[in-house]
């Protein structure tokens, strides 16, 4: 897909993501009762493969933090 977002992590790693906008509707609605946290990840599965999924794994929570508001940004979905 060529319009996935990419994240470079502090160590260089890259990450790709289907855009924030392309997840499906229902990701939003079974997450929009839980917790910020769990609300990033479910995000985050609905759109990495496994190797991107594996390498979001290994960041520390801050730098998921900064990567999921950097995706998010410029989607036209409501933010919590």
């Amino acid at each position: 897909m060529a319009d996935l977002f990419t994240y470079t992590t502090a160590d260089g790693e890259t990450i790709s993501l289907k855009p924030f906008s392309r997840i499906p509707a229902g990701v939003f609605r079974k997450a929009r009762a839980e917790d910020n946290l769990s609300q990033i990840f479910l995000c985050i599965e609905a759109a990495a493969d496994e190797e991107n999924l594996d390498k979001v794994d290994a960041l520390p929570v801050e730098e998921v933090n900064d990567l999921f508001e950097k995706w998010a940004e410029g989607a036209d979905v409501p933010k919590s």
